[in-house]
């Protein structure tokens, strides 16, 4: 039987060496990675040093995630004895995705319902908590999904696994599915042995951000109608007016090429929101400038942004993830880019030994009353709650602020709707009166 020599790296990071017999490279490659061991080199032995040594032994691993730094046990051999008799594929590549695929693509066509990804993370945590193995896991909420881009990253991520990598590995190459914060999440629970606890987290915390979703909806609904109602009257009006036949206020060209501009700025917004906006630079101007509005609607976005930072932050660092990296993740998940450069610059303050409510209160992008109650909690033990009263507080106070701006923003429509109706019926009066004038003087 051939011999073969090996070099690589074994489960406690140390470089072993050795010879090993087998009927073939590939046996004798399988045979050592059933043990644990990351072949480096491996080629067949000279007659002068092919004095066969045993591989090492595969020792049972300290628990049933293993650190989850590798698959679990029973995973990882069934995964090398497919191997070994061919029935896998190469693993999935681990770089990152292309620019297009991630930033214009993934956005436009490659997203995953919320509500999907809270089920997907609700159900792993669970299964994992419940013992069943992960590439098991994975396999079946990849075959029950019914969202075609999730079963696809799933998919993708079972591989992963089964090629001895991590969850966190498959994950943040789709980062228009799974934002940072998530991952980061993950990563912990990998690094910690938790990870069916940070899989339940992220459920609690999309559950969160998909109640401030519909809240923003719901809130923004009405104005919503009557800006659509304002488009059907002026539409309604012109084309009435025109109809009358001894008049034309405005030309049916001129309607039509203004319609042809209301789609293409419809158009350009979807386009803007999912592609334009995935630019830092770009974004960073556009929330800026939304967070300067007037009439109390910048107050009411810096507020919803400052809830999505109570939110994140409060899970990340329950999560066990350092405080700088938790800052900045929910600086991240804030959702505005103004926002976020207020606050990422006050993350470099803890390496000087500051408190949390010591940094935060230097960005001067909080209030007072949310400052001490960060303060009260991190004096107390109890960040964590109080980082999520502290992003109850700017929902609520965000809600009451919202539902006056969407009054307000409708009465201003409804005013300019009654205006323009008003100014054509003026005109049409005044052109059908000169008409009648000039056919009386004939």
């Amino acid at each position: 039987m051939p011999t073969f020599e090996y070099q690589g790296v074994n489960r406690s990071g140390e470089r072993v060496s050795g010879l090993v017999a087998g009927i073939s490279m590939e046996q004798a490659l399988s045979s050592l990675s059933q043990t644990g061991l990351v072949v480096e080199r491996i080629n067949q032995a000279s007659a002068e040093s092919a004095v066969v040594q045993p591989p090492p032994v595969l020792a049972p691993p300290p628990n049933l995630y293993d650190t989850i730094q590798s698959p679990t046990y029973r995973e990882q051999a069934a995964y090398q004895e497919r191997s070994a008799y061919g029935q896998t594929v190469e693993p999935p590549p681990t770089g990152p995705r292309s620019y297009v695929a991630t930033s214009v693509a993934g956005p436009l066509v490659g997203t995953v319902p919320l509500a999907n990804l809270a089920f997907f993370y609700r159900q792993f945590g669970t299964m994992l908590e419940a013992g069943v193995p992960i590439v098991q896991s994975l396999d079946t909420l990849a075959k029950q999904s019914h969202n075609l881009k999730l079963h696809q990253v799933v998919t993708e991520i079972r591989g992963h696994v089964e090629a001895g990598r991590e969850i966190s590995a498959g994950m943040q190459r789709y980062p228009e599915v799974f934002p940072p914060l998530s991952v980061s999440l993950v990563r912990a629970g990998e690094e910690g042995g938790f990870v069916a606890q940070s899989f339940k987290q992220l459920a609690d915390y999309t559950d969160r951000e998909i109640s401030l979703r519909n809240l923003i909806r719901k809130l923004t609904l009405h104005p919503k109608i009557v800006l659509v109602t304002a488009f059907v009257l002026v539409g309604g009006v012109t084309l009435f007016v025109n109809s009358l036949g001894k008049t034309n206020i405005l030309p049916v060209g001129f309607v039509m090429f203004v319609s042809a501009i209301l789609a293409g700025l419809l158009v350009f917004g979807f386009l803007f929101a999912r592609v334009g906006l995935a630019n830092p630079r770009v974004k960073y101007n556009w929330d800026m400038l939304l967070v300067k509005l007037p009439l109390g609607i910048g107050g009411v976005l810096h507020g919803f942004a400052m809830a999505k930072f109570g939110t994140a932050m409060a899970f990340l660092h329950k999560g066990g993830v350092p405080v700088q990296n938790s800052i900045k993740l929910a600086a991240d998940a804030c959702g505005n880019e103004y926002v976020r450069a207020q606050v990422i610059p006050a993350s470099r303050h803890l390496e000087t030994g500051a408190g949390i409510a010591d940094t935060l209160r230097g960005t001067n992008a909080f209030s007072p009353i949310v400052m001490d109650m960060v303060d009260t909690g991190e004096r107390t033990g109890n960040l964590d709650s109080m980082l999520l009263r502290m992003s109850t507080f700017y929902e609520d106070d965000s809600e009451t602020r919202a539902r006056q701006v969407a009054q307000i923003v409708s009465v201003i429509l409804l005013l300019l709707v009654a205006v323009y109706v008003c100014v054509i019926l003026v005109m049409a009066y005044t052109k059908l009166i000169g008409t009648e004038m000039s056919g009386g003087g004939d």
